[in-house]
């Protein structure tokens, strides 16, 4: 078996996110959606991991001083641009870059933009918690999605790191990464792009095949011939170079890396004429950590006379985001009969996707309903035995009055 056959890669096809479900009990549970987001990141799919890349998505080379393709022959699928330098060399003479992506980038805005996303991912991954401790030395083992940390991790020279079963891998090596000419790094049933190296020092990959989106501290350095099939991301004082006959990407995605955000509203009960409303949007699938979503969330409210929202708006009300969750909007105090509709959208940002909601949409409608009539207290009135029994006793008095006059 060559070098090359020994890198096995099974793709399975991505499942779409499973949608929110769309209930007024889910407004009671903000907190319990925020502290589920670190554990997303380790359960989720591999598009929704490309979220926490935010706009280093479609990188597939992200230098901090510099990079540089020396040798020849050299293959990227991704982007390749650095930041806070400038210096990008041996494009194209020395390395191609495959389309659509480019390697002008040079602490341009997307770059730039990828610096700090690059920035906000070692961070996370630095501070993952739960890592299992395993030995330095890579060689021979197996292991499961999980997190681990080491030291100064060693892929042996012919040696093999096999990462077996689907999920997310992340690696905190607190020192340095090295794989040495001809190892191999296995993956079975494993996505590349799901596969995170950590790294405090310097990544000397000289290895057939490494897998995984390695961002390191010092740089990260290919030898002759060495493939990674993931991205090479170095941190603001590092570089990334290649000594020849590379190839590196395969996890890259073109564009600005902004996340597909979904918006599930539930406007407030119905309510009798001068009763308050609101309307409450849940916002979910934006980006992590640096990439989370911000802006504002925007509420419209239109009158009863107007079922599909062509008038303009009777009130608007907005909600800073800071992050998936849950929003609000102020309260309006409902002046006529009928049914107000809602509808409310995320504005998106840098790294998240704004939403597109319509006039009536599911649960955006709220009834306001005439009040009670008030109730007046009649004149009391008697029944007819009270009035026979009334006129007699009238009668009675009348006649001894009578009397006391004769007398």
């Amino acid at each position: 078996m060559s070098a090359k056959t020994a890198f096995t890669t099974q793709f399975g096809h991505v499942a779409p996110p499973v949608a929110e479900t769309d209930s007024r009990s889910s407004r009671n549970y903000p907190g319990l959606l925020e502290s589920l987001r670190f554990a997303a990141l380790l359960l989720v799919s591999a598009p929704a991991l490309a979220q926490s890349l935010g706009a280093a998505q479609s990188f597939a080379i992200l230098g901090g001083s510099a990079v540089n393709a020396n040798g020849a022959g050299s293959s990227v699928n991704g982007d390749v641009g650095v930041s806070p330098g400038s210096s990008i060399t041996g494009f194209p003479a020395q390395a191609n870059v495959v389309p659509p992506f480019s390697f002008a980038h040079s602490a341009d805005g997307p770059a730039n933009n990828a610096r700090a996303a690059t920035l906000t991912l070692y961070n996370f991954l630095a501070a993952a918690g739960g890592a299992t401790p395993i030995l330095p030395g890579l060689n021979g083992q197996t292991l499961g999605p999980g997190t681990y940390t080491t030291g100064a991790a060693l892929l042996a020279a012919g040696g093999t790191l096999t990462l077996s079963g689907a999920g997310t891998y992340i690696f905190q090596v607190t020192s340095s990464l090295t794989a040495n000419v001809g190892s191999n790094v296995v993956l079975n049933g494993v996505n590349p792009c799901n596969v995170f190296w950590q790294v405090t020092s310097l990544a000397t990959l000289n290895g057939a095949t490494f897998a995984g989106n390695v961002v390191a501290q010092s740089g990260v350095h290919l030898g002759t011939g060495a493939s990674l099939t993931g991205r090479a991301l170095a941190a603001a004082a590092g570089d990334v170079t290649m000594a020849g006959t590379n190839t590196v990407g395969g996890c890259s995605a073109p564009g600005p890396g902004l996340a597909a955000t979904t918006l599930n509203t539930v406007a407030s009960p119905s309510v009798t004429l001068g009763g308050t409303i609101s309307d409450s949007a849940t916002l979910s699938g934006g980006g992590i950590g640096g990439a989370a979503p911000t802006g504002t969330i925007t509420f419209t409210l239109f009158a009863p006379n107007d079922p599909t929202c062509s008038s303009p708006a009777i009130f608007t009300s907005t909600a800073p985001v800071n992050g998936n969750g849950t929003y609000s909007s102020a309260v309006f105090t409902s002046s006529a009969i009928g049914t107000y509709h809602w509808i409310a959208n995320y504005g998106g940002d840098l790294n998240n996707a704004p939403t597109a909601n319509i006039c009536n949409a599911a649960n955006e409608f709220v009834v306001v309903i005439a009040g009670p009539l008030t109730t007046f207290n009649p004149i009391p009135t008697l029944s007819e035995s009270a009035m026979v029994l009334l006129v007699t006793l009238l009668a009675i008095v009348g006649f001894a009055a009578m009397r006391r006059r004769k007398r």
